[in-house]
């Protein structure tokens, strides 16, 4: 499901260079690269890791889901006795049997289908090296991306989609590789039941214009921008379509996760500075940005200062998506800088998207008691 993030940012190079400087500028940018403009549908799936309002098995030993929210978790599904096999005779040998291979872990299961840990695996094999390195750190967020590609498959099949057209049409001009199939069947149920069904109104671009028109360089009127603007609003809406589909299937599966293997793989996630923050029992201020964002650029120092000036009574941390993409598919980041304010419990209290100086990050602090007036 995922794209080249070169691909996306050329498209938007192609579009227009103002918004591309526009978004640079005051942190507008996404954090998967900018607008996929002509990009494939699927490459606007959203990395969610919530499993939502899904309707989860339960058992005894039954756990919280993998982020804050989650559907509950089931106890570890059973697993399939061991088999052998016996090897044909030979003159002069006695008929032995094959050592018996260990049966793949299942990890979860999707209205029945069960995904294994050599399913990961080969998931992770299939990742270009940086992706690879980053989902084995957070083997979680790449096993909810795996149930969410199994909820796609399961409702293009049901929906007939591998029977028309459109698919055979796009799978015949597809160069072949394992799994491709499955991919142009994900896409083309995406492209023809979901986004091809999204438009963007005069009104939709309006309402974006009004919104950043003052984070866009020289400030250009409305009729000069429109064009310019509208792939933005377009992948806006289709990736709020997208993301709003896979919700109707969570609730509707029947989706059980291992939770004894999803506890191994929180308590091997969990040292990295957020998470040890957040269990500090102390407020957290979490930004989340690139450096080279021009606004995270511009608030690093503010941040910094923070830091030093809160010491002891909060603790401020400043995120790069490129080291700690993990944490950033966790809490569903989409534009840099995000700032998100978590209470002493660890919960999100609040979060904030673009630049935000020193005063305002104070006075949202203030706000939400994490920290008390007169600093």
């Amino acid at each position: 499901m995922n794209k080249s993030v070169a691909v996306k940012v050329a498209v938007v190079a192609a579009v227009v260079v103002l918004v591309v400087v526009a978004i640079a500028a005051k942190g507008l940018r996404r954090g998967d690269g900018g607008p996929a403009g002509a990009a494939p549908p699927s490459a606007r799936l959203p990395r969610l890791l919530d499993l939502g309002s899904a309707s989860t098995e339960t058992g005894p030993s039954a756990t919280a889901g993998p982020s804050s929210g989650a559907g509950a978790v089931a106890a570890p599904a059973p697993q399939p006795p061991a088999t052998t096999r016996s090897r044909p005779s030979t003159p002069g040998s006695a008929d032995r049997p094959e050592p018996a291979r260990a049966p793949s872990r299942v990890l979860a299961t999707v209205n029945g289908k069960e995904i294994t840990e050599s399913d990961m695996d080969a998931a992770l094999a299939g990742l270009a090296p940086d992706l690879r390195a980053e989902y084995s750190r957070d083997r979680v967020a790449l096993l909810d991306e795996l149930v969410v590609r199994q909820l796609l498959l399961q409702e293009a099949r049901e929906r007939g989609v591998d029977r028309t057209d459109e698919y055979r049409s796009a799978l015949a001009g597809h160069d072949a590789h394992p799994g491709h199939e499955e991919h142009v069947l994900i896409d083309t149920l995406i492209g023809t039941h979901v986004a091809g069904g999204v438009t963007v109104t005069e009104a939709d671009i309006r309402a974006f214009y009004d919104a950043h028109r003052d984070e866009i360089p020289g400030r250009p009127s409305f009729e000069r921008a429109r064009d310019m603007l509208e792939p933005y609003v377009r992948q806006e809406k289709e990736g709020q379509a997208i993301q709003q589909f896979i919700d109707r299937l969570r609730e509707k599966a029947r989706i059980v996760l291992n939770a004894e293997w999803v506890e191994e793989q929180k308590r091997a996630a969990a040292q990295n500075p957020l998470d040890r923050a957040l269990a500090s029992g102390l407020p957290v201020l979490a930004d989340f940005g690139r450096g080279t964002c021009i606004p995270c650029k511009m608030m690093a120092p503010i941040l910094e200062g923070l830091a030093t000036e809160l010491k002891g009574r909060a603790h401020v941390l400043v995120l790069d998506t490129g080291e700690y993409g993990f944490l950033a598919r966790r809490h569903n980041i989409r534009l840099i800088p995000t700032q998100i304010f978590f209470g002493a419990d660890g919960k999100e209290l609040a979060r904030h998207e673009g630049f935000m100086s020193r005063e305002e990050l104070l006075a949202e602090m203030e706000r939400h008691g994490m920290i008390r007036g007169g600093r």
